[in-house]
């Protein structure tokens, strides 16, 4: 998760004709991942940053969806119903990998919309129904820092290293399971742990989606 790219491929992030009616739509929890990159470049995973940056984006997700009539739901929302919350989780997480890595020239999936990104598990018509909706918007940060040696020695160094704050916001379909929207972000600032960063980084993400302002999102950018 450092500053890397190359030549992307063009990818059709919010396609034509899609027709997103947000009063069928629930949002998922939050997935948050933060990462300490040490001076030979490895990554740490930092559960205790992560449990925080979780807790702000999920209270973001869940005031900007209310104000835009938007519930969120987890884990326990799903219950026994198929496909596993796991499974959706885990598809999720390896194709906003992969949209992500395309669009920053770093593969190419030989895909051209994110369309064509869908569930191939089952369907998800027990999700339709268990959660009486007919989208389902994810949320996924990927955030990295550096220790306090590693950040010494790029004030030095002839080749800066530049830790990335990714974020992306998808909308599956839960009649087809495809993707049929997305918005991403990349950032080398703002922390997750402190909750007004959090909350512009969502709310940066959301906005084309659900133009709505929730009042502490406002508030937020005051600081």
């Amino acid at each position: 998760m450092v500053a890397v790219s190359g030549c992307a491929p063009s990818l059709v992030m919010k396609p034509q004709g899609v027709r997103i009616t947000t009063p069928r739509m629930a949002a998922m929890e939050a997935n948050v991942e933060i990462r300490e990159r040490d001076i030979n470049g490895m990554y740490t995973l930092k559960s205790d940053w992560t449990e925080l940056a979780k807790k702000n984006v999920d209270q973001a997700i869940e005031s900007i969806g209310e104000a835009n009539g938007v519930d969120v739901f987890d884990r326990s929302a799903i219950g026994q119903a198929e496909p596993p919350y796991g499974a959706f989780v885990n598809w999720i997480e390896r194709s906003v990998s992969e949209i992500s890595a395309q669009r920053r020239g770093l593969i190419d999936t030989g895909r051209r919309s994110v369309t064509e990104w869908r569930f191939h598990y089952g369907g998800l018509d027990e999700w339709q129904k268990t959660l009486d909706a007919d989208f389902v918007l994810v949320v996924l940060f990927r955030d990295a820092h550096l220790t306090t040696g590693a950040a010494v020695a790029n004030v030095f160094s002839m080749v800066r290293v530049y830790p990335l704050q990714i974020g992306m916001a998808c909308v599956v379909d839960l009649r087809d399971g495809r993707l049929v929207w997305c918005e991403d972000s990349v950032s080398t600032i703002g922390n997750l742990r402190l909750l007004s960063s959090a909350w512009l980084a969502v709310d940066s993400l959301l906005t084309p989606l659900l133009p709505r302002k929730a009042t502490a999102v406002v508030a937020a950018g005051r600081r």
